[in-house]
């Protein structure tokens, strides 16, 4: 009868680490589990914020361009004011040194090149 109670208690005791072992294995694959889906969100974490960066960027190169476009327009306003108030003639004149003293400067520039 002792004998027959400690192979029961054995038995007990075996079934209970076997349940032991078998949650712990589901706890390890529950960990690795949610290891990997922590992985996965602090990659998506990074992609996310590299392209919000990317798109701020844009944003502040759009905003400089358009500052660029508006000064631009302002200047091209000015200049047809200006030739609106010339005769045909003077503002030929006008329009003909502009571009030589344009193109003035960029041989100039191309010749300090070559001198290098």
């Amino acid at each position: 009868m002792l004998n027959k109670s400690k192979q029961e208690a054995n038995v007990i005791v075996e079934k209970a680490r076997q349940e032991a072992n078998d949650n712990l294995k589901k706890a390890e694959k529950l960990e690795e589990r949610l290891l990997e889906k922590e992985e996965k969100l602090e990659t998506k974490l990074d992609e996310i914020s590299k392209k919000q960066e990317s798109i701020l960027d844009r944003e502040e190169k759009l905003k400089q361009e358009q500052e660029n476009l508006k000064h631009k327009q302002e200047e091209l306003d000015n200049k047809l004011s200006q030739m609106s108030k010339l005769s045909i003639e003077e503002a030929r004149d006008l329009l003909l040194k502009q571009i030589a003293e344009k193109y003035e400067k960029d041989s100039v520039t191309q010749i300090e090149k070559y001198k290098k």
